[in-house]
């Protein structure tokens, strides 16, 4: 049976705003921010290391303002039990936004008329490029957050996954206001542990998957005609059309690698026996067609699966006010999918 999804994949106008907007070409980003010459040549270095704290600092600045608009928007509606959860979280980002900005560092370490350590200069480089791929991933529980109180829906994932990556980004600055006083590097290992987290948490690649995209699951042929994107606060996830519009087969892809895709049919009814609910909220979703995006929608979501580790059965129900949608099939794992030409990830 058509539903209207059909319709509105193919006619909706509008660019993909759900399309990842962060840093997999940090060098380009770092090129483009005004005053940022690099670190090597040393009359440069005051004023690259100004242009870094300016651009994250102005970031941060801003995050702060769309959390505490929310904070706003409970104190409105009474529940002000989450007022001070959500301000707790906007006054961690204006206490590091001031820190970036009003840092001083003298002139020893880096900014000295000594020889400096050619690996203490590419540590200050990797701490600003992941520094502005965290400011970039706030976006995330920031969505999430704003999304859980349009639909009523519960905060907490949505604070806590933002504190985190606010929290990471406090550690990584100290640091690297410890190799700029000092002019020292990092051990190597310490840097890993600083580092590494953003690209531990990167999604699998399937999760870029567009409109056109060629792949194959199982042996199996397909080409993606459009994608529904869904962000449930602590759940985010992609369901990826395969085929024709009236195609029944579909792809669903986690943000979360950690959490397992699958291969799905949509259905008129899904079967509960035997599963168990591994989610259940609300957020707000996004059609993204050939014509397209659409506006966001706020939806319900359930996702059921097999308790058993011998089986691996998925189903997943969305209803929006207007409709309900069912699909039903078998769990993958990441290195079941192939992708041909796969489209460079934009996060």
């Amino acid at each position: 049976m058509r539903n209207s999804f059909d319709e509105r994949s193919a006619t909706a106008g509008g660019t993909d705003r759900t399309a990842d907007t962060v840093h997999h070409h940090l060098d380009h980003v770092l090129g483009r921010i005004p005053g940022y010459r690099g670190y090597r040549d040393k009359e440069d270095r005051r004023g690259a290391d100004r242009a870094i704290r300016d651009q994250l600092a102005g970031g941060l600045d801003e995050a702060a303002a769309r959390v505490e608009r929310v904070a706003r928007d409970l104190a409105d509606r009474r529940r002000l039990r989450d007022v001070s959860t959500v301000d707790a979280w906007v006054q961690a980002l204006r206490h590091l936004a001031n820190r970036i900005r009003n840092a001083s560092y003298g002139y020893g370490g880096l900014f000295g008329d000594r020889t400096v350590d050619a690996q203490a200069l590419d540590q200050l480089r990797q701490f600003d490029e992941a520094m502005l791929a965290d400011l970039q991933r706030l976006e995330d529980p920031i969505g999430g957050l704003e999304a859980a109180v349009v639909a009523n829906g519960d905060l907490s994932a949505a604070v806590q996954r933002g504190r985190e990556v606010t929290g990471r980004l406090a550690t990584q600055f100290d640091s690297r206001e410890s190799v700029i006083s000092s002019g020292v590097a990092e051990p190597q290992r310490r840097m890993q542990d600083l580092l590494s987290p953003a690209a531990q948490d990167a999604p699998a690649a399937a999760w870029h998957l567009d409109a056109g995209d060629a792949l194959a699951i199982y042996g199996s042929d397909f080409l993606v005609d459009a994608r529904l994107h869904v962000d449930a606060g602590n759940l985010t996830f992609r369901l990826f059309r395969l085929g024709e519009r009236g195609d029944k087969r579909w792809l669903f892809v986690p943000k979360d690698r950690d959490r397992a895709p699958a291969l799905l049919t949509e259905t008129e009814a899904v079967s509960t026996e035997g599963l168990a609910t591994d989610f259940q909220g609300s957020g707000q979703s996004e059609l993204v067609g050939p014509g397209g995006a659409s506006e966001p929608r706020v939806v319900n979501v359930t996702l059921l699966s097999s308790p058993s580790p011998q089986e691996a059965s998925r189903s997943v129900i969305l209803a929006w006010p207007d409709e309900q949608i069912t699909w039903q099939g078998e769990g993958l794992s990441h290195d079941e999918i192939s992708i041909f030409g796969a489209p460079t990830p934009q996060s």
